[in-house]
């Protein structure tokens, strides 16, 4: 059996849920081939992933109203736009490149890759072939509409059900399977050892990350923990001006444990390393840290997309939204306590209910 999963680079989190998916389909003994649908030598490849880049840093009103106008258009329109057109313009270029894999199903986990297998169905290219939709928030991105046709929609809780359903889905096609995090992040191994094993001081560790571009000011944040009694782990990602400030920090606050990183691999440890972390709200690194049952600080200042998934895990107690930066420290401090971080981590089980990556691709084979 042969799986192609569809991806497309806006950010790291995409491109990382299909390595997820591709290394538990081997453990399967199922073969499969990822394809970002933007050739990365194209500049529909550059355009989709600097102007994601663009929206997140200095444009968020922008993206916000863009978001907003898509969100609540009316559902006739669903076949409109230029996300549609975009698409159309690349389907049969992609199709050749697939069909030639010779595929027994399609995973899509970017909108734009669900809204490709929705055309192929309607085209009748894919008509015997199952495409699973994987949505990559909590709640459904807009343009999840123009991709009703896909056999299924996968959910990482139910939460996105309603949203789905206002959009025309039926109640077969929404599955709720949880996320595909990798399952070393299920493991909790004795922070003591972890730190030891990376070198680390054994004290109460606060892990500061912006995900895989870097996105955000990590500086910012470590500048207001550096009064605290904390050993900070700051992961700038490919942000090399972040890391820079963050290096010269090190040097102006000695007194702080400040242990300085670029792009990493070993997130999962540094999770096990921590106490807590700070983080932009990508459903990847939540669902990550949640698994972990690591209790989670969420940044300020977030586009709309992340601030949905943080409204949601906040009224689920699963997280701290912080509203302005400067009670980053107090937030922390209040993660000192046992009691509270022992109540966040009973509610990030509560949300990721223990699921994977193999819950979710055994799903995915049982439905075919």
């Amino acid at each position: 059996m042969k799986t192609v999963i569809l991806t497309m680079t806006s950010g790291e989190g995409h491109n990382s849920i299909a390595k997820v998916l591709s290394a538990q389909f081997a453990k399967m003994d199922i073969q499969s081939e990822i394809v970002d649908i933007f050739r990365n030598d194209g500049w529909e490849y550059q355009f989709n992933k600097l102007g994601y880049l663009w929206a997140c840093r200095f444009f968020p009103k922008t993206y916000d109203y863009f978001w907003k106008a898509l969100k609540f258009r009316n559902s006739n329109k669903r076949y409109s736009g230029i996300a549609q057109k975009e698409v159309e313009k690349i389907a049969d270029d992609v199709f050749e490149r697939v069909r030639r894999m010779k595929f027994d199903f399609l995973v899509a986990v970017h909108p734009y890759c669900a809204i490709l297998c929705d055309l192929w169905k309607r085209q009748g290219k894919i008509a015997d072939k199952k495409a699973f939709a994987l949505l990559t928030d909590i709640l459904p991105h807009p343009l999840w509409e123009s991709a009703i046709c896909c056999d299924y929609v996968l959910t990482p809780t139910t939460h996105a059900f309603s949203q789905l359903a206002d959009k025309g889905f039926t109640p077969q096609q929404m599955i709720a399977c949880g996320f595909p995090v990798a399952e070393k992040f299920l493991q909790r191994p004795e922070k003591s050892q972890v730190r030891e094993q990376l070198g680390l001081k054994d004290k109460f560790t606060v892990l500061v990350a912006s995900g895989g571009f870097g996105i955000g000011q990590n500086s910012k944040v470590v500048k207001r923990l550096t009064d605290s009694d904390v050993q900070i782990l700051c992961v700038n990602g490919k942000n090399k001006r972040e890391f820079i400030k963050t290096q010269k920090m090190q040097k102006k606050y000695r007194q702080t444990d400040i242990v300085n990183y670029g792009f990493v691999d070993n997130m999962d440890q540094l999770m096990s390393c921590a106490d807590v972390i700070v983080s932009r709200a990508g459903a990847a690194t939540l669902f990550e840290a949640m698994s972990k049952q690591l209790p989670i600080i969420i940044r300020e200042k977030t586009i709309i997309n992340e601030r949905e998934n943080a409204e949601i895990l906040q009224s689920e107690n699963a997280v701290i939204k912080l509203e302005k930066l400067s009670d980053v420290k107090n937030a922390v401090d209040k993660l000192k306590q046992t009691d509270v971080a022992r109540q966040m981590q009973r509610a990030c089980l509560k949300v990721t209910q223990g699921l994977c990556a193999k819950d979710v691709c055994d799903k995915i084979v049982s439905l075919l």
